[in-house]
């Protein structure tokens, strides 16, 4: 009778300490689903942030005259009025102090037709017919190059077959590129870009001789 008792009284005991061993385990769990709510509620602070981390938008150049591969059309090449096409451009990278286009024939060993430079960083465009001087007024502060013509200013495509151009806009690190002048040649304005030149975003078009 007394070692009956005596048993009952030590699975009463150790049923107790079971307890506290459910105790510990739902102590445990806690802990755990603490640990889990709190990193859920860091998610939205760290995707607040996340837009902070994202690059800038794409340096780009585009032209209402004709998309990117598109034929450039008659008016702005030899067998129209040979008139610049317009141009505009967005997200130039940072430190750009001033811009630069050149352009080239990729069909003909890139044959460069001339560069327009020294465009302000106010500006975020340039208009179609640019004067074909020096300095044009259109967009005071902008020079241009003396063309394959031997003239200042845009000398559009000309060739006898299709041909394939570039437009290369610039973001240049200084707001005066120097070593140029009236006397610059494409190619001396060409070289003195790319010296200057932080970065660089491209427009291309085609020449098609049976485009009316």
């Amino acid at each position: 009778m007394k070692w009956t008792l005596a048993l009952a009284l030590f699975a009463t005991l150790s049923a107790c300490g079971g307890g506290d061993d459910d105790d510990d385990g739902s102590t445990t769990a806690d802990a755990a689903t603490g640990t889990a709510a709190d990193a859920m509620s860091s998610g939205p602070d760290a995707m607040a942030t996340g837009p902070d981390a994202m690059p800038q938008a794409a340096f780009s150049l585009t032209s209402t005259a004709f998309a990117d591969g598109a034929v450039i059309p008659t008016v702005h090449t030899c067998r129209g009025v040979d008139t610049s096409p317009p141009f505009a451009w967005t997200n130039p990278p940072a430190g750009t102090q001033s811009l630069a286009i050149v352009f080239v024939d990729l069909s003909f060993n890139n044959f460069n037709h001339g560069v327009v430079w020294d465009i302000p960083t106010s500006v975020n465009a340039l208009p179609a017919n640019l004067s074909k001087v020096f300095e044009p007024s259109e967009v005071p502060g902008t020079k241009q190059s003396l063309s394959w013509r031997d003239q200042p200013g845009y000398a559009g495509p000309c060739p006898p077959a299709d041909h394939t151009y570039e437009f290369k806009l610039h973001a240049l690190d200084v707001a005066t590129l120097p070593g140029v002048d009236a006397t610059t040649t494409e190619n001396q304005a060409k070289a003195a870009v790319e010296a200057a030149s932080l970065g660089f975003t491209t427009l291309e078009g085609t020449f098609d001789p049976n485009n009316p």
